[in-house]
């Protein structure tokens, strides 16, 4: 669809008084004058004397033409393009005691992560037997914060709660919709750690707190959690049940399990969510897992339809000269007949 504007419309009051003037000097005209009278018997024929006066009108073309030139006559047009959006990534990493060794590893392979990804925006959870949330970020645009959440990585105390990290990064995932999408105006509820440990820990109510939470959120594309750790878990609720929410919104969940920890069931509960189990043999397979997700996370493309704005200057002024050239032209070769 085209419109059309003007960007300085004012400039279209210079037509008033030409047109006026013109108006007057029409008044003035003899009846001989300019088209007022055509007559045959002058023995010049009609069209010789009609050419005769196509200048005046050919330069009258000229200045109206010349007026909508400098009012700046804009265009626009709706066009199809591609438009690659970013995900929300959570890196979620285990910072108990026994990741002393690889986490120099993972602060570095995280950063590397987050540089190979500009179009994504990050958060960053810390979890050992518990979520450490004032430890990590939420999800922030702003690379510094997500660095110096990731160099944060240092090793704490207590056990390891993969299926707490698991609950930890999905609810940060659904805070951030639940405020950009402004869900608290739907009178939906501020998403709550706590009770969504409690709810997807009780067999009696997981199933009708899924289906809540579907209702509320729908499916949650565009997002990921990436979790690495070197150990089972030992603690907190099961890494299943933790998972049955991402399965059910549809959010990719990777775990990255360093040394001797034995995929089994894991790598088939990670699949169900569009995620994957992958086991590191040592530190130094982490980095290169990192980067397979990341190629495992394709772009998410799409097509939308924006306007586009144009100026309709170079297309006027060149039909200005066209009618000033004219003008001059059949003025040599028709001249004005008294």
């Amino acid at each position: 669809m085209f419109n059309i504007s003007l960007e300085y419309p004012l400039f279209l009051l210079v037509c008033i008084p030409f047109f006026a003037l013109l108006y007057v000097r029409r008044k003035k005209v003899s009846d001989g004058a300019f088209f007022s009278s055509i007559t045959i018997c002058t023995g010049v024929s009609f069209a010789r004397q009609l050419l005769a006066g196509t200048p005046f009108f050919f330069v009258i073309c000229a200045f109206v033409l010349s007026t909508l030139v400098l009012a700046k006559p804009l265009g626009e047009i709706t066009v199809m393009k591609q438009k690659q959006e970013g995900y929300r990534g959570v890196l979620t990493v285990d910072v108990s005691g026994s990741m002393s060794s690889i986490l120099p590893i993972a602060i570095k392979s995280a950063t590397e992560f987050v540089e190979q990804r500009p179009e994504d925006i990050f958060a960053v959870v810390h979890f050992n037997n518990e979520v450490l949330f004032g430890k990590g970020t939420d999800f922030t645009q702003h690379r510094p914060l997500v660095y110096d959440a990731i160099g944060r990585l240092n090793k704490t105390a207590g056990g390891t709660a993969i299926g707490k990290g698991i609950v930890g990064s999905l609810t940060t995932i659904l805070y951030d919709i639940w405020l950009v999408e402004e869900k608290g105006k739907e009178n939906i509820p501020e998403p709550s750690y706590e009770e969504y440990e409690t709810r997807l820990s009780s067999d009696k109510d997981r199933e009708i707190f899924l289906e809540e939470v579907l209702q509320n959120y729908g499916l949650t594309q565009g997002a990921y959690v990436v979790l690495l750790t070197d150990t089972a878990s030992n603690a907190g609720i099961s890494i299943k049940h933790a998972l049955s929410l991402a399965i059910k919104l549809r959010i990719p969940v990777y775990m990255i399990g360093v040394g001797t920890i034995e995929g089994g069931n894991l790598s088939s509960m990670f699949e169900k969510t569009g995620g994957g189990f992958f086991r590191a043999s040592s530190g130094d397979d982490i980095d290169d897992i990192y980067k397979k997700i990341s190629s495992l996370q394709s772009d998410i493309v799409k097509i939308v339809f924006v306007p586009e704005q144009f100026s309709y200057r170079p297309i006027l002024a060149l039909v200005v000269v066209i009618f000033l050239l004219s003008a001059y032209v059949v003025s040599i070769i028709f001249p004005t007949i008294d």
